[in-house]
């Protein structure tokens, strides 16, 4: 048995207990693998910078706006997969800014800023994101 089908018999077995104790039917992996869309992602964005999502959209220079901003320009681009000018288009800005945003994430990435790579490393779970993604 491979590490994966131990996983699911663990799983099973858990669901099979907590059935057993509450009456209620539970799984625990219902969305383990579903993937979570842009319009789940911009409240997953606001819910970890505490902002809302027309604050990103606007001019705002205060910090935590912009790198809720730049977070989500980052995602856009890497886990959605977006274009530079559909993303530059949603959010009303040139797609150069765009191009700028992303590769200012790359490099506090890179540097393991504070600012960014907590909230980064934490969207990132919560998308199970995968790095070959990018590649």
């Amino acid at each position: 048995m491979n590490i994966q089908e131990q996983v699911e018999s663990i799983i099973k077995e858990a669901e099979e207990k907590i059935t057993k104790i509450t009456g209620c039917n539970c799984k625990l992996t219902e969305n383990l693998n579903r993937e979570i869309s842009i319009e789940e992602f911009k409240k997953m964005i606001e819910r970890e910078f505490d902002v809302k999502f027309t604050s990103i959209e606007g001019r705002s220079r205060i910090n935590k706006i912009v790198v809720a901003r730049h977070t989500y320009i980052w995602f856009s681009r890497k886990h959605f997969r977006k274009t530079f000018p559909s993303i530059a288009a949603e959010l009303n800005r040139d797609h150069s800014s765009i191009m700028q945003a992303v590769k200012a994430v790359d490099n506090m990435i890179e540097t393991k800023d504070p600012l960014y790579y907590s909230h980064i490393n934490f969207l990132k779970q919560k998308l199970h994101y995968n790095e070959t993604e990018t590649n």
